[in-house]
């Protein structure tokens, strides 16, 4: 059975535009990829701040001193 060819134009053309969205998809996934945002890097600086701050060494207590027994 001959088909005519405008059919097989219109099935190009959506595959053409499947093609185009796919690749719009793509494009977008992969500046989400590389570009965190804003509301992660506050949240990682906020987490590393915490931790700078809980893994600092605190300096021990002097022990208090002992008076010495008179002789």
């Amino acid at each position: 059975m001959y088909e005519q060819p405008s059919l097989h134009l219109e099935l190009a053309k959506l595959k053409h535009k499947d093609y185009e969205l796919e690749a719009e998809r793509a494009r977008l996934a992969a500046h989400v990829e590389r570009t965190p945002s804003e509301g992660l890097a506050v949240i990682k600086s906020a987490v590393s701040g915490l931790r700078s701050a809980l893994s600092r060494r605190r300096p021990e207590a002097a022990p208090a001193p002992r008076s010495q027994p008179a002789v």
